[in-house]
């Protein structure tokens, strides 16, 4: 299961299921890199003893339907690799998400490249690339990404 320790912004409200849903389904891929099919993880989660049908996954995560049991919901998390607590607590659920961006960006060789290059970089250094990789979003048209955890790192 995905865990976190670090400190995230908090919504003040609960995202509805289907958007949790297909959050997961967008950001945790199959080895490859491609997504899961409707087809695949209902087979998977079926066989790991939750049956579930793809037309049921489908109508979750498009919002045509918020009814269904709590053992749908604890497969649905296991397949996924998150908590049950990921559908019902938004404060967790942002850290998983927070998580799953990140192993996300991790899966492209380039972002990878940067990360080991940063490593043994002083805090300065750190924060000299980190200005140096905003300027190069912005040139190329991208917002600036800075997180709640940027302000929390120690060296």
């Amino acid at each position: 299961m995905l865990q976190l320790e670090a400190a995230m912004p908090v919504r003040a409200y609960r995202r509805p299921l289907a958007e949790l849903v297909d959050h997961l389904f967008r950001t945790v891929r199959q080895q490859d890199g491609t997504p899961y099919s409707y087809e695949q993880a209902a087979k998977e989660i079926t066989e790991r003893g939750t049956a579930i049908s793809h037309t049921t996954l489908w109508r979750i995560r498009t919002g045509k339907t918020d009814d269904l049991s709590v053992s749908h919901l604890a497969g649905i998390a296991d397949f996924f690799g998150v908590d049950l607590a990921y559908f019902f607590d938004e404060i967790y659920a942002a850290k998983i998400d927070a998580e799953l961006e990140l192993r996300v960006a991790m899966q492209n060789v380039g972002v990878r490249k940067v990360a080991m290059r940063a490593m043994g970089l002083s805090s300065m250094g750190v924060e000299s690339l980190t200005k140096i990789i905003n300027v190069i979003r912005e040139m190329e048209g991208l917002p600036p990404f800075e997180s709640e955890a940027d302000t929390n790192t120690q060296p």
